[in-house]
């Protein structure tokens, strides 16, 4: 089966091709396929295999209410909750420009741990592939890596990883008069501003907190 493209103005994560999987599969205790690319297959190797995924896997269908949550899904990366010591870079005492020249500082001052820097709340942090073009302006491109927040809460202003109406996206959250509003940060095209109705299935995921982006 051939995955639906959807619009370019959704700013959908990337999904894996194949049938959409259906809450109700994992409920009524029918045995499912997950296809996971190498390195996260490597990832759940390392922490106990298939035995720590299920376990995983029943976690979070504990703590939604016994429906497998939308935004847990096989290329989503949990970062683990222990920290390893090789996260800790060395800093140099100095500031790059990016305009004139600074001058060359030669003096390490200390080292900054990348965990403790990037990771909000060990246990409740995930790493999100971004796709499309909507939130350029805000500084988050196609291909970036999303370090996401693990929240059913935001604050107007807010970046977020949300479910609406069956697809994910990551919008800039306003909220108006009580009522959300998902907004695009795109000046070079006329996204429409999305306004969930309450019939209509919205779920904030999470915080985007930091971008990750290779330089090649």
């Amino acid at each position: 089966m051939t995955e639906k493209k959807l619009t370019p103005e959704e700013t959908p994560l990337k999904r894996q091709p194949g049938r959409p999987r259906k809450a109700d599969d994992e409920v009524q205790g029918r045995f499912l396929t997950m296809r996971v690319n190498e390195a996260l297959m490597q990832a759940v190797k390392e922490r106990g295999g298939s035995r720590w995924a299920r376990e995983a896997l029943l976690d979070a269908l504990r703590r939604s209410g016994g429906v497998l949550s939308p935004g847990i899904k096989p290329e989503t990366i949990q970062i683990p909750s222990e920290k390893s010591s090789e996260a800790a870079l060395p800093r140099l005492d100095l500031r790059a420009a990016c305009g004139f020249p600074a001058p060359a500082a030669e003096s390490e001052t200390e080292e900054t741990d990348l965990y403790d820097l990037l990771v909000p709340k060990p246990g409740k942090t995930i790493l999100v592939e971004a796709s499309g073009d909507s939130m350029v302006d805000a500084g988050i491109y196609e291909g970036d890596l999303l370090i996401v927040e693990v929240s059913s809460e935001a604050r107007s202003g807010q970046i977020v990883l949300v479910c609406y109406d069956g697809n994910f996206l990551v919008k800039r959250l306003k909220v108006i008069d009580g009522r959300p509003e998902l907004r695009s940060e795109n000046d070079a095209v006329n996204y429409p501003v999305l306004k969930p109705r309450p019939t209509e299935q919205f779920v904030i995921e999470g915080i985007v907190r930091h971008v990750i982006r290779s330089f090649r």
